[in-house]
């Protein structure tokens, strides 16, 4: 596709211990911004409508991916606690879009709490990554184009307790609005 994937920060991600990693959400082609440099231990968490897409629904399941109804919070909550202790006994990283959705504009949507909720849970740190705006790109151009991406400092949770999602939330917020903003287009 004659797309290449900057990534400033990448050590940030070479460690032996499990965490949840955050991004931002634009479009499908996330997957290749983000999935390019990613441990091999690294699961995401998906709508569980992913399923159904064809083959690709297939494949997600038997590469140990994770489905969430978000439709249903008592069963989406058990799968976050499920997650957390998957976490920690499998010694498994955890991928979340935390605005739950694609963005097709500038900036962030609000953040959902379940990568809040499963970080703490799992006492875990939470590395926040943004990659900047590619909506303008044309996927079919013959040009090689770039996707710039900035792995942010983790953030502990440590003795963090469930009630703290909320600070936890909109810290990871503005890093990542900020980080967002830096990684612009000139106007």
């Amino acid at each position: 596709m004659n797309i290449r994937v900057e990534v400033e920060g990448r050590e940030k991600l070479d460690n032996d211990h499990p965490f949840i990693i955050i991004a931002n959400h634009q479009h499908n082609w996330d997957v290749i911004a983000f999935s390019s440099f990613l441990s091999e231990r690294t699961v995401t968490i998906g709508k569980k409508s992913l399923q159904w897409i064809p083959f690709f629904g297939q494949m997600y399941i038997l590469a140990g991916h994770i489905l969430i109804d978000r439709s249903n919070k008592k069963k989406a909550y058990s799968v976050m606690d499920e997650t957390a202790k998957k976490i920690v006994d499998n010694d498994t990283s955890i991928f979340i879009f935390p605005e739950g959705t694609r963005n097709p504009k500038p900036g962030l949507l609000p953040f959902k709490r379940g990568a809040f909720y499963t970080a703490i849970k799992a006492q875990r740190p939470i590395i926040p990554m943004v990659a900047g705006e590619y909506h303008h790109l044309n996927f079919n151009s013959p040009r090689r184009q770039t996707i710039k991406v900035k792995v942010l400092d983790p953030i502990p949770t440590k003795g963090l307790k469930e009630n703290d999602w909320h600070q936890l939330r909109d810290k990871c917020y503005q890093l990542m609005k900020d980080a967002v903003d830096e990684l612009a287009p000139p106007t």
